[in-house]
């Protein structure tokens, strides 16, 4: 999956330079090198968004239609696998009406009867379709009670997504650094740097001297927008968008003049962030082959029990969270060697 993400995403860019930047900080980054340990539907979403914008943005460029279904099947599977790909369905929407906004205005004018007749099958689908995807149960987790003041909610939920974006680019999970400097302290680094690079960021979105396709840039403004205003927190959330985040960033920075300080402060940067890399992955390593480190540490031990039940056949106390882990854990690690998951969830077959 990431292999063909990385694919996709090179033929989404022209510049080689930055592609190849890209993925070094991609592959050396903590969040990365933790999802070859979990399986989750993020590198899938990440695949699959990738594939959509690569195959919208060729569409753009040959005008051949077949790249226009590709992308619409691509973006039909990222929603059905995230329902957060609905950003990407409204990227592919919006982008077309910003860049042709006063050609699409004169054709609906000149021929309102289909313009209505389209927009009235539009959404007759989304709402046809509303409830199997689950839209209605995602955006109800949007919802503040009244007691509550929205804008404090809503401010407190960006600075905690802001401090995600900072421990991407850091290079270290949070609650690691905490260890090592009091909390107040984490706090500010990991702010501070979520801003820095979300300004970057935003510089490059909405500049019109950089080579980015229009379509990568209303996704990730519309992604950001969704995430920032999603009452949940885990950095995991930026998995997806993170190589279009190196993409946009390095554009940016590269097309800078830098003077000797700020090339000293870049590489000083570069360098911390590879050691951090490098120690991501020796760490890793070391919890894949020791089982007794992956039962104590992954996760910060939150799947404890799970993990001795599996590796060691110690007793648990049954559950539905803890059969889901227990079925994970034996369905698809080729190593186990006890009951077949047939006979402990013959419900499951």
């Amino acid at each position: 999956m990431l292999v063909g993400s990385l694919y996709f995403l090179r033929k989404l860019f022209s510049a080689k330079r930055h592609f190849i930047w890209m993925i070094v900080l991609l592959l050396l980054n903590w969040n990365t090198i933790k999802f070859t340990l979990t399986p989750l539907s993020e590198m899938q979403f990440l695949f699959l968004s990738a594939g959509c914008l690569y195959f919208y943005s060729a569409f753009g460029e040959t005008r051949k239609k077949w790249y226009l279904l590709f992308s619409i099947i691509f973006c039909v599977l990222a929603i059905y696998t995230r329902t957060a790909g609905m950003s990407l369905g409204l990227a592919l929407v919006l982008t077309p009406l910003l860049e042709n906004g006063k050609k699409i205005l004169t054709l609906i004018r000149s021929n309102k009867l289909i313009a209505f007749g389209i927009a009235l099958g539009i959404s007759a689908i989304f709402v046809f379709q509303i409830n199997q995807y689950g839209v209605l149960k995602y955006l109800n987790y949007y919802r503040v009670s009244g007691e509550q003041n929205p804008l404090i909610i809503l401010l407190t939920t960006c600075w905690m997504h802001i401090q995600e974006i900072g421990e991407l680019f850091i290079n270290i999970p949070q609650s690691k650094a905490v260890t090592v400097v009091p909390p107040v302290v984490a706090m500010i680094l990991y702010t501070i740097a979520g801003l820095l690079f979300l300004c970057l960021l935003a510089k490059a979105i909405f500049s019109k001297k950089l080579e980015i396709p229009s379509v990568v840039r209303v996704y990730l403004f519309i992604y950001f927008l969704m995430i920032c205003c999603w009452p949940f927190f885990e950095v995991r959330f930026w998995f997806p968008v993170f190589p279009l985040m190196l993409m946009v960033i390095l554009a940016q920075v590269n097309s800078a003049g830098l003077n000797a300080m700020w090339m000293s402060l870049r590489n000083f940067y570069l360098g911390a962030y590879f050691l951090t890399g490098i120690f991501s992955i020796s760490y890793y390593s070391w919890l894949s082959f020791n089982r007794e480190a992956m039962a104590e540490h992954h996760d910060a031990g939150l799947w404890k029990k799970q993990y001795r039940a599996h590796f060691f056949g110690e007793p648990f106390k049954r559950g539905m969270f803890e059969d889901d882990a227990i079925y994970i854990l034996d369905k698809y690690d080729a190593a186990h060697k006890g009951v077949s998951v047939d006979q402990q969830f013959p419900e499951r077959r």
